[in-house]
C-alpha cells in the first residue's frame, strides 16, 4: 500500500493521508478523535511528528508549532482553553520540550498582564521579566519553581520604563547574569510573592506603628515631666532670706571707721 487513504482505529479515532509501504502512517494527513480534536500536520509511523496544528474540543486549547513522538517539541505558540492550571484565553509562544513549555518563551493572559524569559517543566524558571501594563509595573528577575526567586527589580508607575532596556534582552534570549557588585542600586532581594503588595503593605504597617509608639512615648515623658514640675515646693520667704546675701555688720563698722 502507497499513497492516500483512511486508516480508522477500533476506538474510532480515524486517520486521513499519506500511507507508506506496509501500511505505514508517514508524510501529511490528519486526525480526528472521537471526542471531536482534531489535528493536521505531518505524520510519521503515526505519531504526531514535524509540524501541525492540534485543536482540543475539550478545552478549546490550540497548539500550531513542532512534534515530536505525539508531544510538543521544539518551537510553537499554544492558546489556552479551559485547562487546569492557565486561564482560558492565555496565549503562549515559545519553546517546548516533551509537551511541557521549557526554554524561551512569551506567556500572556487575558489580563493583559505578559511573561518573558526562561521556562523548565512547565515552570517560569531562570531570569524573566513580568509585565502588569494595566498597573504600569513591571517586575524583572531570577524565579524558580513559578516564584520570584532571587535578587531583582520592581518597578512601580513612570519608574517602569526604566526596565524596558533589559526586558528586550531578555525576550531576546540575549540576557547577562550580573555580578553582585554590578547589580543596580535599586535591586532589591525579592521575596516569593510575584505581586509584593502584601511585602510593601506589610512594612508600611510597621512603619506606622513604629511612628505611633515614638509619639507616645514622647507624650508620656513630657507628661512626666509636667507632674514632676507641679510636685516640686516653692522656696519659703525665710528660704529666699537665708539665701540672700547679708551685708556684715562689722564691716560695716570698719567703713564706718575707714571713712
Amino acid at each position: 500500500m502507497h499513497g492516500r487513504g483512511t486508516f480508522l482505529w477500533t476506538d474510532g479515532t480515524l486517520y486521513e493521508g499519506d500511507i507508506m509501504r506496509f501500511g505505514r502512517l508517514s508524510g501529511s494527513g490528519s486526525i480526528r478523535w472521537p471526542d471531536g480534536s482534531t489535528y493536521e500536520g505531518d505524520i510519521s509511523d503515526g505519531f504526531r511528528e514535524g509540524r501541525g496544528i492540534y485543536k482540543c474540543n475539550r478545552t478549546g486549547a490550540v497548539y500550531d508549532g513542532d512534534w515530536v513522538r505525539g508531544l510538543r517539541h521544539g518551537s510553537g505558540e499554544m492558546a489556552f482553553g479551559s485547562s487546569a492550571g492557565v486561564p482560558s484565553g492565555a496565549f503562549y509562544h515559545g519553546q517546548w520540550i516533551e509537551g511541557k513549555r521549557h526554554g524561551h518563551g512569551t506567556m500572556e493572559w487575558t489580563s493583559g498582564t505578559i511573561y518573558q524569559g526562561f521556562w523548565a517543566d512547565d515552570k517560569k524558571h531562570g531570569r524573566g521579566v513580568i509585565r502588569w501594563p494595566h498597573r504600569g509595573e513591571v517586575l524583572v528577575c531570577d524565579w524558580a519553581d513559578d516564584q520570584p526567586n532571587g535578587w531583582g527589580r520592581h518597578e512601580w508607575r513612570d519608574e517602569a520604563e526604566r526596565a524596558i532596556e533589559e526586558a528586550q534582552l531578555i525576550a531576546s534570549g540575549q540576557h547577562r547574569e550580573s555580578a553582585a557588585g554590578e547589580r543596580d542600586a535599586a535591586e532589591t532581594q525579592v521575596g516569593f510573592s510575584p505581586y509584593l503588595e502584601a511585602a510593601e503593605e506589610a512594612k508600611a504597617a510597621q512603619e506606622k506603628e513604629a511612628r505611633s509608639a515614638a509619639a507616645q512615648k514622647e507624650r508620656s515623658v513630657r507628661a512626666r515631666r509636667r507632674k514632676q514640675g507641679a510636685s516640686s515646693p516653692s522656696r519659703s520667704p525665710q528660704r529666699k532670706a537665708a539665701e540672700t546675701p547679708q551685708t556684715s555688720p562689722v564691716a560695716g563698722s570698719k567703713s564706718a571707721r575707714a571713712r
